[in-house]
């Protein structure tokens, strides 16, 4: 009702919610019917998708081509109100990815399963980034509850297949092809699955789309492995090694390779974890995160959010499966500083003492330029180490050859150095001063 002044409807309040909502509202201002509603739906649907691929229609054209056709009838229809702007156009992909089949349509566990496809594209050819999934078979369920009445009440519907590899692919010149291998973790409801292929290119916005089905699961190959992934823990844009200092805005990046495939089916007791501090109230499940590296089959990562956690100390236990059901557990450390705190920590110069060379290392909590100063016990200045490249936050390092800034070797002794960090995203500063030993 949203001509009642008294008050916001529904729809208005998702249309106009700030950075959040939705980009349009389709909502009947008085009750409508069941068997209209379903014609006028099914008007949306045909005036979006004629033919196999999307039409490029602006939504405010579909609603008026429903209201001339007769889709329902004009009393029901004309309670259906759009919020949104009616010239807006819906993201949808405008041309069609073709599947080769594939040898067999009946899928092995532990099998590797190639797929190949093309874009239906005439004019042009279609280079791009892509996105591929297998999904396991629908599944039927019943539901039960009782009525008001106290009787027993059910329904039974198809619930969509579970997904069981989500991989980048890549297409050239039209064509794509990627691997994946079949888990045991297999629901074998006899009915089927699918496969799909989304895929863009970022300078033309053009965006393509298709699927296989239908898709069988029976049997399985001999495969005798009994060893689980390799999991290795880090952060987004942060060379990472146990112990080193992260800041709250961090994302884990947890990479897991197996030969045979992360298992991602989501069955209980097989989904990839993630445990804190050996904390079982500060578990997180973290199947659905993971997204296995461009064209690969067997290898991918976990991209997770930092929870909220406490300045200090704390531990992560990864947990991940293969898809013959064989585990592997990795634990790593990590300092969580403070987000307000800018800081240059753990500064140590290796080799001290050196004879020719030596890295001065550091860890940063956040991005910054840096300059380095070296002086004789003295005071006298040597060298300037300073590129004015921004260094990212976690484990950095910036090399000394040993000469001066004329090009010399400097001589045997003691020397000092002062390093200064400066935040690249505000005015904050930190330094620290060391002493490193020339021994040759």
């Amino acid at each position: 009702q949203f001509d009642d002044i008294s008050g916001s409807c529904f729809p208005e309040e998702l249309v106009i919610e700030q950075n959040d909502g939705g980009i349009a509202a389709l909502a009947a201002s008085r009750a409508t019917y069941g068997a209209y509603n379903a014609s006028f739906v099914n008007g949306w649907i045909t005036n979006l998708f004629n033919s196999k691929t999307a039409n490029r229609i602006r939504i405010g054209e579909v609603l008026e081509s429903i209201s001339c056709s007769g889709s329902g009838i004009n009393e029901n229809n004309e309670k259906y109100i759009l919020f949104g702007d009616p010239a807006l156009y819906l993201a949808l992909p405008t041309e069609a990815v073709t599947f080769q089949s594939l040898q067999s349509d009946t899928l092995k566990t532990l099998s590797g399963i190639s797929v190949k496809g093309s874009v239906d594209k005439d004019n042009e050819n279609f280079n791009g980034s892509g996105i591929i999934k297998l999904f396991d078979s629908d599944r039927q369920v019943t539901r039960y509850w009782t009525a008001d009445n106290g009787t027993i009440q059910s329904m039974s519907y198809v619930l969509p297949g579970k997904l069981l590899f989500n991989g980048i692919i890549t297409f050239n010149t039209d064509a794509f092809s990627s691997r994946f291998f079949i888990p045991k973790d297999l629901n074998y409801a006899g009915l089927s699955g699918k496969i799909t292929v989304s895929g863009w290119n970022k300078n033309t916005g053009v965006e393509v789309a298709g699927y296989y089905a239908p898709v069988y699961y029976s049997g399985s190959e001999t495969v005798i492995d009994t060893t689980g992934p390799e999991i290795r823990i880090g952060f987004s844009e942060l060379v990472f090694k146990s112990g080193d200092v992260v800041n709250p805005e961090s994302e884990f990046n947890i990479s897991i390779s197996d030969p045979l495939g992360v298992n991602i089916a989501g069955q209980m007791g097989h989904d990839i974890s993630l445990v804190f501090d050996n904390d079982e109230t500060m578990a997180y499940i973290a199947t659905e995160y993971f997204t296995y590296d461009n064209n690969s089959d067997s290898s991918g990562s976990v991209v997770f959010p930092m929870p909220d956690l406490s300045p200090g100390e704390h531990s992560i236990t990864v947990t991940a499966w293969d898809n013959a059901n064989n585990s592997s557990e990795k634990t790593g450390i990590f300092t969580l500083l403070s987000s307000s705190k800018f800081a240059i920590e753990r500064i140590v110069n290796f080799p001290n003492p050196f004879s020719s060379s030596t890295d001065i290392t550091f860890q940063l909590t956040h991005p910054a330029t840096i300059k380095c100063t070296i002086y004789t016990v003295r005071g006298l200045k040597v060298r300037t180490l300073e590129t004015g490249e921004i260094y990212l936050p976690g484990f950095n390092a910036i090399y000394w050859n040993g000469e001066d800034d004329f090009g010399d070797k400097v001589a045997k002794g003691i020397y000092i150095y002062k390093i200064e960090a400066m935040a690249s995203e505000s005015d904050d500063k930190d330094s620290f001063i060391g002493k490193m030993v020339k021994s040759g």
